[in-house]
């Protein structure tokens, strides 16, 4: 995480020409299971994003955040309305 950005779990999108504020996308939780059952869920943080070159999709790779888990890394995709 770096220094003074606030961690967030959601993509908010803003008009390119005005930076006039669009819609919010939420991340997917991650879901660590306790193989009993039950898990507990943990935030995405967003790390890196990405559009395609027709303009209707977005990327991004998500990171665990405090979860501590070997493989914390995942690959979100959201639809551009």
């Amino acid at each position: 995480m770096i220094p003074g950005i606030a961690k967030t779990n959601h993509m908010f999108m803003f008009n390119a020409l005005n930076l006039v504020y669009k819609s919010k996308y939420a991340l997917e939780k991650y879901l660590v299971p306790d193989y009993n059952g039950g898990g507990a869920f943990y935030d995405a943080e967003p790390y890196y994003v990405f559009c395609n070159s027709s303009g209707d999709n977005l990327i991004v790779l998500t990171k665990a955040y405090g979860s501590g888990l070997v493989n914390e890394w995942a690959i979100q995709k959201f639809t551009i309305e």
